[in-house]
């Protein structure tokens, strides 16, 4: 039952992270825009820089190891603890990459 909770748990913090850089990708596209080059507009984009990288990418990186530590999975080993933040990497990656390419259906920059 440990590993059905662990699994329903993982796709809602997969989803959550990758809502929260797409939500992050839109807030700067909406603060790009030309009319809107100012101070405070330049203070308010390094704010949410500051809490994208204090939020999303520790929790993306650490969470799997953490919920490892609650449902005990797997035990708690030196292996199973890398495996878990490698674990916690790929989905970093996988969520920034889904988050930021501009087409559905593009791999890569030139949308092979």
């Amino acid at each position: 039952m440990n590993i059905v909770i662990f699994v329903a748990i993982f796709l809602v913090y997969f989803y959550t992270c990758l809502f929260a850089v797409k939500l992050y990708k839109y807030l700067i596209e909406r603060l790009e825009a030309p009319q809107r080059k100012s101070i405070l507009n330049l203070i308010i984009r390094y704010v949410l820089w500051l809490i994208f990288i204090v939020t999303v990418i520790p929790t993306s990186m650490f969470f799997p190891l953490w919920l490892n530590a609650k449902f005990t999975i797997i035990e708690q080993t030196q292996n199973a603890t890398i495996g878990f933040i490698m674990l916690g990497n790929l989905v970093l990656v996988t969520i920034m990459w889904l988050g930021y390419k501009k087409k559905k259906n593009s791999f890569g920059a030139n949308g092979i």
